[in-house]
């Protein structure tokens, strides 16, 4: 027992300096882990704000599209009196007013002639926001939004080759569309 390394620290001159010496490294790889994992988070949050933007702009895109239709003007005319002020309902609230089916087949047959330009939209936006030019748009998902999932490339502090091509994944929800849930039955998936 005499022979531990803690007696020879005690009996030797300089043994604290040598112990902090012998410590040092270890201290290097606690801290090198500690800033991956805040790299680790940091990258998370981004690729979320990325499909967060991604999906309110494929929110947007489908009202304006919807809203650019004579049949939904029609029924917003209805809906909503003329001299009422624009600030007082939001297009998502008088969208979520008309019928469901009218604005499911109206947004279907939208979303088949513009399947691209959405797909150029939610890539600009979630680009904007630091995201990889790829990744996915899903909708409806289970509670009447339009779900995007965006990647973000991962730099690791240690280990760099070993998590060199590694993507870390984000997801965003974009407002709540009520006419969304007469999709049940059907989901569009659009990668972009």
């Amino acid at each position: 027992m005499k022979d531990s390394l803690l007696f020879v620290l005690q009996k030797k001159k300089g043994g604290a300096s040598m112990a902090w010496v012998a410590s040092i490294p270890v201290f290097m790889v606690v801290f090198l882990f500690l800033a991956t994992l805040a790299t680790v988070m940091m990258d998370y949050s981004a690729a979320n704000q990325a499909a967060e933007a991604g999906s309110i702009a494929a929110t947007k895109k489908l009202d304006e599209w919807l809203l650019q239709d004579q049949n939904v003007q029609n029924g917003l005319d209805k809906i909503v009196p003329e001299n009422t002020p624009l600030d007082d309902t939001t297009v998502g609230e008088q969208l979520n007013q008309m019928d469901k089916k009218l604005l499911a087949k109206i947004a279907e047959k939208m979303l088949e002639q513009r399947e691209d330009e959405m797909r150029e939209t939610v890539r600009e936006y979630v680009l904007k926001n630091g995201g990889e030019p790829h990744g996915v748009i899903v909708f409806p998902v289970h509670d009447n939004h339009i779900h995007v999932e965006a990647k973000k490339d991962f730099h690791s502090m240690i280990f760099a080759d070993f998590f060199k091509d590694e993507k870390i994944e984000g997801e965003g929800l974009g407002p709540e569309r009520e006419y969304l849930s007469v999709f049940q039955d059907k989901q569009f998936k659009i990668e972009y």
